[in-house]
């Protein structure tokens, strides 16, 4: 584990593939991209499907997270407080409403399992909890309560025991 404060510097950096986390390193080599490392231990435990379509749908959720994540870094690195104050309104009423749109309707795609493939925990589930915490961040708790099928997929990931 690599602590974030003031220790985490140029030669912390240095060492990192791409001068910034995440990374691990694995057999002796460096790996970075938080997707990457994501997929590569939930194939490793099987959690990432069990066909070539299970895949498809789970790596269609992790980049339709990773198109989730362009309103809250426009948010970080808007350039004075006006525009962070606008980005932080544009997250709230549009880009988290938008995206739990899209999460819940996949999610129903599957049935009423609360899982995005199957009727057992994958990635696609872990990565959209995340998201919705960061829903729940910005906004309540409430901001859930239109969408049942994450309600779900957020108690089946919170009662699995990995």
């Amino acid at each position: 584990r690599v602590p974030f404060d003031e220790s985490w510097g140029p030669k912390q950096k240095a060492e990192t593939p791409y001068g910034q986390l995440p990374y691990m390193i694995y057999n002796g080599k460096r790996y970075a991209q938080s997707l990457a490392i994501g997929a590569f231990f939930a194939r490793k435990f099987g959690f990432y499907g069990k066909s070539e379509e299970d895949g498809l749908r789970i790596d269609e959720v992790t980049n339709l997270f990773m198109d989730s994540r362009s309103y809250v870094r426009t948010w970080r690195t808007a350039p004075d407080a006006q525009k962070k104050e606008e980005a932080l309104q544009a997250l709230k009423t549009e880009g988290i409403p938008r995206f739990l749109g899209y999460f819940e309707a996949l999610l129903a795609d599957n049935g009423s399992t609360g899982f995005y493939v199957g009727n057992s925990l994958s990635l696609a589930d872990m990565i959209v909890y995340d998201f919705t915490d960061t829903a729940i961040d910005f906004s309540t708790k409430e901001v859930l309560g239109s969408y049942p099928a994450l309600l779900k997929l957020r108690a089946n990931v919170v009662a699995n025991a990995n």
